[in-house]
């Protein structure tokens, strides 16, 4: 199990590129069944070199379910704004989440999502997804969240095949209601036509995540550190469970 936990990190946390935006997250693997989580995020990017990602916000509405132990349905909405363009809705997910470790009886949380992404008009192809997702404390203030993406464009225009893509997180807990850390983001795109390493998409930078009250709270500012990817990115999301 070491081992394969060891094998998971490396692959999240090296330079593979990826397809994420300001408003993908680095996900749990955790169910609760009867609980509905509402969640709003938010995202801007801002790139001199690449006018498709300049002053481009993005937002997404998540609905998520736990319909039994185990497994929890989502639906995603998502907008798009492009610099000088108005809001647009850009399509809507169907996601299916299952818990399969939990860490109250294993080493760590494991899980993994099925998703079906339909792209709204002309943003066209849809794609299916597959998410495996590994979480596990290294102490009682380090948390470590990993999570492998595979995408595979269908339907109408569809050209690229298997799309891989990585993410990882890393936080300390500052307090009980506060953490801080470092998340990465990287894709390497079409496995069958890999791009070279500078037109793959890696980003990195801090992230703080919070309790209120009254709702939960992420923030968090990414870097390109290749040359396909945003040159900043920011990002807000807000949370409620009922």
């Amino acid at each position: 199990m070491k081992k394969l936990i060891c094998a998971l990190a490396l692959l999240s946390m090296i330079a593979i590129p990826a397809s994420a935006t300001t408003v993908s997250g680095v996900g749990g693997a955790t169910v609760t069944k009867g609980k509905l989580d509402v969640v709003g995020r938010v995202g801007y990017d801002f790139d001199n070199d690449n006018k498709s990602q300049d002053n481009r916000f993005r937002s997404r509405i998540h609905f998520d379910y736990g319909v039994t132990e185990w497994w929890a349905p989502r639906l995603i909405v998502a907008q798009d704004k492009r610099g000088g363009d108005s809001w647009e809705h850009s399509g809507i997910t169907f996601e299916n989440r299952f818990e399969l470790l939990n860490r109250d009886s294993a080493p760590l949380d494991l899980g993994f999502r099925l998703s079906y992404s339909y792209k709204d008009g002309d943003k066209k192809p849809d794609n299916i997804g597959f998410r495996l997702v590994e979480v596990f404390d290294l102490n009682e203030d380090w948390n470590v969240k990993l999570n492998q993406i595979v995408q595979h464009e269908v339907g109408e225009d569809a050209e690229q095949d298997a799309i891989f893509q990585s993410r990882a997180q890393a936080t300390y807990k500052l307090c009980d209601k506060l953490r801080l850390g470092v998340e990465s983001f990287n894709v390497i795109g079409d496995l069958s036509d890999t791009p070279a390493y500078e037109d793959q998409d890696h980003t990195i930078g801090p992230v703080l995540i919070g309790k209120t009250d009254f709702v939960n709270y992420e923030v968090g500012y990414r870097t390109g550190i290749s040359e396909g990817a945003p040159n900043h990115s920011i990002k807000l999301f807000l949370s409620k469970s009922f």
